[in-house]
């Protein structure tokens, strides 16, 4: 799920449909920086360098966004959201961690 950010800034969201404990479900990762300063050698994301952190409103965004693609695309019931989208949440953890628990309210 892409989603726009800011002027030519975009992050993805991704939908995992799954089988867990022998039930479909579906987990949800976000993202929390467009780009990344980790420059892990495997990973596209960190070849962008960070842009910026998302803000706790555009990372919150995310699970609105999963949440009508799991509806109107007939996916398993979403289950967990894991932040393991662009960037590195402990990095951004002021945001990261105000969205977790907006997240989990």
């Amino acid at each position: 799920l892409g989603r726009a950010v800011g002027k030519q800034q975009r992050v993805e969201a991704v939908l995992i449909p799954q089988v867990t404990r022998g039930k479909p479900t579906t987990t949800l990762c976000v993202s929390s920086q467009v780009g990344c300063a980790m420059a892990c050698a495997f990973c596209a994301t960190g070849r962008m360098g960070l842009i910026r952190s998302l803000s706790t409103g555009e990372i919150c965004q995310q699970l609105w966004l999963g949440l009508r693609m799991v509806q109107r695309g007939n996916l398993p019931p979403l289950r967990s959201i894991v932040f393991m989208g662009m960037g590195d949440a402990g990095c951004n953890p002021k945001h990261a961690t105000a969205a977790a628990r907006c997240l989990t309210d």
